[in-house]
């Protein structure tokens, strides 16, 4: 991102070498001030300055002002509040779940798009909004165990072939290490998918006993690819981004890359019904929950870049 500003100056003044009863010409006008490059940073240009006329009498004549300078773009840098930095990498969408009541079941709200969620405990006590957020002053959504709460957000976010880059990204503070859990997944029901084996085919985040998330891609009848990061500590904000971009695997922790696969087959999942959530696995309240607060949940149809996550951190100290 760019942070220096386009900035034209207008014209010098200029002598006049005809002269018209003793007077010189008017000066020629500045040109138009060049704007700024667009795109996330860069302030508009500046235009212009107006040159002087000419003298007294005569034929002189005023010179021309400079024009307006261009649109810089949105002026969002790494310094700017965390949802501006998210929002300017256009996330297909983005819960903040800043909910500050609720009980039982209630909405949760996206920043951008028409995706709001749905937040269920499948038993008393299965979650708590109004938490301590991961950035800012936000807050997030604990998810207690035993509790069993969890967000679906609906039928969306197939991303169906190989070449479909996307991007998971979750801040997770885990408070109950040692219990495997769902972080956000679209897994599909083996039975639905009439899978001769035990397999959940589609994609998922997952916090295991051994203290690590994993990122997987799972086929039915096929490989399982995933990658994974070092061990996750308790009680601390960890921010976590899986991405794909068509063919390689990468997940963040922190804004370091700690493992990539490239795969050697990539699962087929389109046309299925199945639900896009957090916190639990196939069908929603079956199983793979976990004791952690979630926040800033944020899914792009982009392969976000190593310069974007660092952004990303950079926004959130």
């Amino acid at each position: 991102m760019g942070m220096a500003a386009a900035l034209a100056l207008g014209s010098v003044l200029a002598c006049g070498t005809e002269f018209d009863n003793g007077f010189p010409t008017g000066g020629a006008g500045g040109q138009g001030g060049s704007g700024g490059d667009a795109g996330t940073g860069n302030t508009a240009g500046t235009g212009g300055s107006t040159s002087s006329g000419g003298g007294q009498g005569g034929s002189s004549s005023s010179g021309t002002g400079g024009g307006t300078g261009g649109d810089g773009g949105s002026g969002v840098t790494c310094d700017s509040p965390y949802p501006d930095v998210v929002l300017a990498d256009g996330p297909l969408a983005y819960w903040r779940l800043d909910e500050t009541t609720c009980a039982g079941s209630c909405t949760v709200a996206t920043e951008v798009g028409n995706f709001t969620g749905t937040l269920t405990e499948a038993l008393p006590g299965g979650f708590t909004v109004g938490e301590p957020g991961a950035v800012g002053s936000g807050t997030s959504v604990a998810f207690n165990t035993p509790g069993n709460g969890y967000i679906t957000f609906g039928d969306i976010f197939e991303f169906p072939n190989a070449a479909t880059p996307f991007t998971l990204e979750v801040w997770l503070y885990i408070h109950d290490l040692n219990e495997t859990g769902t972080v956000l997944s679209r897994i599909g029901n083996w039975h639905t998918f009439s899978c001769n084996t035990f397999e959940f085919p589609g994609y998922r985040l997952r916090y295991e006993s051994d203290g690590r998330i994993y990122f997987s891609l799972v086929e039915c009848n096929g490989p399982t690819e995933e990658v994974r990061t070092e061990t996750v500590p308790d009680g601390t904000w960890q921010h976590i981004a899986a991405t794909w971009d068509g063919a390689t695997m990468r997940i963040y922790r922190n804004g370091t890359m700690e493992d990539d696969n490239t795969p050697v087959a990539v699962p087929q999942y389109a046309g299925q019904d199945w639900p896009f959530i957090a916190n639990a696995g196939a069908q929603g309240g079956v199983w793979g929950h976990m004791g952690a607060r979630f926040d800033e949940i944020a899914v792009y149809g982009t392969a976000l870049s190593q310069a974007q996550i660092d952004c990303h951190l950079q926004a959130a100290e």
